[in-house]
């Protein structure tokens, strides 16, 4: 699986581990810390047999119109932090978004969209959306557009125009406290982190 030959790269090469031990507290946290890292990858062995090239995708992200920017610099010494240098120190990887922030847990229906790529416009290599709240447990939706200029794909409206390659993350996952969260793809992924905040 791709999930289980990149997650033991990172493993590996990071020092860390996946997930991480949660911790426990006595009453619910007030507040979290979410910290997301998104990177590519050029490690070409990790697409297997498969094709993942996709001529069109879905270019309408949830939350893209009412996301908030998370303008908060990531703490150098996180433990994203100190991956996103082993990537890039390894030359296997590029990094393409760091952000940090923190919020309450809200319901579902109340939870905010942030903005975790660049800007809306599909005009850059990543634009992306994830929002964090809390039902049963707690849960991070992560909607990613990473646009690969080293790729050329033709477009099936258009057999004459050449267009980079489009790909896409979509995924909705339950998350425990302090775990390192990877989100799989051959062309690229995300780490998410949420960590407790205690006010007492």
């Amino acid at each position: 699986m791709y999930i289980t030959r990149i997650a033991g790269i990172l493993a590996l090469s990071l020092g860390l581990s996946l997930p991480a031990s949660a911790v426990s507290t006595t009453k619910p946290p007030d507040r979290y810390e979410v910290e997301v890292l998104i990177f590519q990858n050029y490690l070409d062995y990790l697409e297997g047999q498969e094709l993942w090239m996709q001529d069109t995708v879905d270019k309408e992200l949830p939350g893209i119109d009412q996301a908030r920017d998370s303008g908060a610099r990531p703490d150098s010494g996180s433990e994203l932090s100190k991956a996103a240098k082993a990537l890039e120190a390894g030359g296997d990887y590029v990094i393409l978004a760091h952000k940090r922030w923190e919020q309450k847990a809200e319901p579902r229906s109340s939870a905010k969209w942030m903005r975790v790529g660049n800007p809306k416009a599909f005009e850059s290599d990543l634009i992306g959306t994830m929002r964090f709240y809390q039902g049963r447990y707690l849960h991070i939706e992560l909607e990613l557009l990473f646009r690969d200029r080293s790729v050329v794909a033709v477009s099936s409206t258009d057999g004459a125009v050449a267009l980079p390659q489009v790909y896409r993350i979509s995924e909705r996952r339950r998350v425990r406290n302090l775990e390192i969260n990877y989100f799989d793809h051959p062309k690229f992924g995300a780490l998410v982190q949420v960590t407790p905040i205690q006010t007492w």
